[in-house]
């Protein structure tokens, strides 16, 4: 557990870090249950991050790998307006990383179509939700 406050004249980020393990034989489940919070102090906007669940695999047998499949969840606390970027899980002997972004407006509903993008993050992902 640990907590960190970072600030400018730009924006306040905060996090308060906590995770839930869960052991399942050969690899590890890390979740995210803490909070990351940045407010962007010229609009007043506070935005809240929900990072995707850590997998470890191969903690005792073969090459340990790690991957990071599920949603990662950016809400506007202001708004209620939602990003979703969906982690698509690797394969065995897959190298390369599918994501889909999504925006939601505050009823839930897209209000952007989503993206899609392969490849390498993040050194890419700049380039996939601008396609």
């Amino acid at each position: 557990m640990g907590v960190a406050h970072c600030e400018n004249e730009h924006f306040t980020y905060d996090i308060t870090p906590k995770v839930k393990t869960k052991f399942l034989g050969n690899s590890l489940k890390i979740y995210p249950v803490g909070r990351t919070r940045v407010t962007l102090k010229k609009s007043g906007v506070v935005l809240d991050l929900v990072p995707p669940l850590t997998k470890v695999n191969n903690l005792i047998f073969g090459r340990t790998w790690v991957d990071s499949p599920g949603e990662m969840v950016m809400t506007n606390l202001t708004t209620g307006d939602k990003v979703v970027l969906y982690f698509q899980p690797c394969g065995w002997f897959g190298s390369v990383a599918a994501l889909t972004a999504s925006a939601l407006g505050m009823s839930g509903s897209i209000v952007a179509p989503p993206r899609r993008g392969r490849g390498p993050w993040p050194r890419s992902s700049g380039k996939w939700l601008t396609v």
